[in-house]
């Protein structure tokens, strides 16, 4: 499955919006503009599954298949709030999960 065949899944069969905190997959504030972009929608379904919610086994299948993309190609997901989504190389020892570990709070 690529992953536009992915995002078209999880997009079609929507997901429930999740609070953005941090110590998350989404740690970081999200743009309104940005809150339905299709990388977006793959990591509220993510955190939806961790926090031990049910998802549709072609929602699971199709999560399941970007992580494995992005864990094989050493890739995390990264966000601006001006430019929205990105898949960035993961830093060695700092971005341990599927998203860009933001820099500590002041």
């Amino acid at each position: 499955m690529s992953l536009e065949e992915i995002i078209t899944v999880v997009t079609r069969n929507g997901a429930e919006r999740v609070y953005i905190a941090p110590g998350t997959v989404l740690p970081w504030a999200v743009s309104m503009e940005h809150d339905e972009d299709p990388v977006c929608e793959l990591l509220v379904a993510e955190a939806r599954r961790r926090r031990g919610k049910q998802l549709p086994a072609e929602i699971v299948q199709g999560l399941d298949g970007w992580i494995a993309v992005l864990r094989e190609e050493r890739l995390v997901v990264a966000y601006d709030r001006e430019e929205g989504f990105s898949v960035v190389p993961a830093r060695e020892g700092i971005d341990l999960d599927i998203v860009r570990e933001p820099p500590p709070l002041p």
